[in-house]
């Protein structure tokens, strides 16, 4: 045989002790024992034999009948090492392949267990999908595109009354009955769904037990290549809502309806509040009136026998005069005051004095005549009208001169008079208007405090010194009319307060929001524990009789109105009421 050694082929020839069997011992014992005549694995010193058993005359003559009495046992054999080392050398060869094909199957098992998981969700989706749909409070039906019944949930039974099995096949026009909306009704909403895919409204149904409900509708449609293939309808009942929304309306409308009644009354208790302000201020305005119209008729009486004079003397006194005469007269009359002074008694004493010595300086006989009326005309220095006043005419002179000062004088006074009762019917006309629409304007509110001090002018003579402490603010959104009746209620209730004797002082300033009116009183003040109470309806602290303990309510109503507040402070030195007008309600209305 073969040796693992050269020395030792074919051995046995020459050395009995040389064999296999001596080598390799147990090998050997289980090649024997064994029932396997060929391919079995042994294991021994570090190597692996292989074997198969052979009769030497099945190869030298197959077809011998007699075989020979000795069987063959070829052994093979290898180092474990080697294999070991090949078998790494070819796990190291097909390393990368191996992590790119584990990679692979990784991916593979990845996008599998991604695609099962899916799947597993959208099963899921479904079996919740189709719980929501047959469970849905809301009724639901499915029709084909022939808008034939093919589906309903347990909503649709619970609403309708209809089993899913009674409504199979059938068209939705069942639901009406005989209290479904007309026929024009339904063909507009099947008109809208095939245009426009959808539909949303309220209608009317009938339950199976021929009550009437009213339904609110969805319609929605499923297509497939641009085709309806189905509708879907989604309803509930909206009976109890509807009768709850018409009783909402009624109550809304009763509601709406008493509030108009209320400011209805309300319109009225301030009208009657200005009637009453108005009835208050009757005899300081009929002052404020008939004493312009006095002056007036003063006046006017003054211009007509002036006038008379001036008409007959003038053409007397151009005939007198030279050219120089006529130009010192021109020039004194220029510096003829267009009123009448009224000096006090002690500097009228001392201008006629100083003019009287500067007449006699110059020997003017009758200096005192002369001296009396330059003093009327406010004039000091007689030197520039010398020619004048020397004249052998003075006295005429001078007592024309007089007459046209008297005319344009009282003409101007007249001019006066007319704007004093002006301002009085005005503010008086403003202040009685009733707004009954109640249009807002962009105006001053100094303009409104300034009308109610003209209606209070004869008031506020007999005692009240005034004080303005205006910053000309800019004009806002506001209700004038209403204003004036929060100034007449807040400037009468100061006069009340000093007892007609006392100081008013108005103050107007502004912030960031609000313009702010200050209108302080140096009366008696208001007690502490009744100062919370003054806003309050029917709350007075007037004698009987003198106030009806509406006006600060009004007041107040008015300037919530106007987005603002107001605030109160008083003590025994007199009362501070603060009002704060928003500057930004334009086009607001409450």
């Amino acid at each position: 045989m073969l040796g693992f050694k050269s020395s030792d082929e074919w051995g046995f020839m020459f050395n009995k002790n040389i064999s296999f069997q001596n080598d390799y011992p147990k090998g050997w014992a289980k090649i024997n024992s064994s029932n396997v005549k060929h391919s079995i694995a042994l294991d021994e010193n570090n190597k692996l034999f292989a074997f198969r058993q052979i009769n030497p005359v099945d190869i030298i003559s197959p077809n011998r009948e007699t075989l020979s009495r000795r069987n063959w046992t070829i052994i093979s054999y290898i180092h474990k090492e080697k294999i070991l080392l090949s078998f790494y050398n070819f796990i190291d060869s097909i390393k990368y392949l191996t992590i790119a094909f584990g990679l692979i199957i990784f991916a593979f098992a990845y996008i599998i267990s991604q695609y099962v998981k899916k799947l597993q969700e959208e099963g899921l989706r479904v079996e919740i999908a189709d719980e929501v749909f047959k469970n849905t409070m809301e009724g639901i039906l499915v029709l084909n595109s022939d808008r034939k019944v093919i589906q309903t949930n347990h909503g649709f039974e619970r609403i309708s009354g209809y089993k899913e099995s009674e409504i199979i096949g059938k068209n939705p026009s069942i639901l009406h009955g005989k209290h479904g909306e007309s026929k024009e009704f339904y063909k507009k909403l099947w008109k809208s769904v095939i245009n426009e895919n959808f539909w949303n409204g309220e209608l009317t149904n009938q339950h199976k037990n021929g009550q009437k409900y009213i339904s609110k509708l969805a319609i929605g449609v499923v297509k497939r290549d641009k085709k309806i293939v189905y509708y879907i309808g989604v309803f509930s009942d909206i009976t109890k809502q509807s009768e709850d929304k018409k009783k909402l309306k009624n109550t809304a409308l009763a509601l709406e309806k008493s509030l108009n009644e209320l400011k209805n009354a309300q319109n009225k208790l301030i009208e009657s509040e200005k009637l009453t302000a108005l009835g208050q201020l009757i005899a300081g305005v009929s002052h404020e009136i008939n004493s312009p119209l006095g002056a007036i008729k003063s006046s006017s009486d003054n211009i007509l026998q002036s006038l008379n004079n001036i008409i007959k003397n003038i053409p007397k006194l151009a005939l007198l005069l030279n050219e120089d005469e006529k130009e010192t007269l021109l020039k004194l009359k220029s510096n003829l005051p267009l009123k009448i002074s009224i000096l006090s008694i002690k500097d009228e004493r001392i201008l006629r004095k100083r003019l009287v010595e500067q007449l006699d300086s110059i020997g003017v006989e009758n200096s005192r005549y002369f001296a009396d009326k330059f003093s009327q005309f406010n004039i000091d220095d007689i030197t520039p009208y010398k020619n004048l006043i020397t004249h052998k005419s003075a006295h005429f002179i001078i007592d024309v001169l007089y007459d046209e000062y008297l005319t344009i004088s009282n003409i101007h006074n007249i001019i006066r008079a007319v704007n004093r009762a002006s301002k009085t019917i005005y503010a008086l006309k403003k202040f009685a208007h009733f707004d009954h629409d109640r249009e807002g304007v962009i105006e001053r509110v100094e303009n409104s405090l300034d009308d109610i001090l003209i209606l209070f002018s004869h008031n506020l003579k007999q005692g009240i010194e005034v004080t303005k402490n205006y910053t000309s603010l800019d004009a806002i959104f506001c209700y004038p009319d209403e204003l004036s009746q929060v100034w007449m209620n807040l400037i009468s209730n100061a006069i009340h307060a000093m007892d007609n004797q006392g100081k008013l002082e108005i103050s107007t300033s502004e912030n960031t929001n609000y313009q702010i009116i200050s209108i302080k009183d140096s009366g008696c003040g208001i007690p502490q524990e009744l100062q919370k109470k003054i806003f309050n309806p029917f709350f007075t602290t007037k004698k009987s009789g003198e106030g009806s303990g509406l006006g600060l309510d009004i007041v107040k109503k008015i300037v919530d109105a106007h987005n603002g507040k107001i605030d109160l402070q008083s003590d025994e030195h007199g009362t501070i009421i603060t009002v704060y007008l928003s500057k930004n309600i334009k086009g607001e209305t409450k």
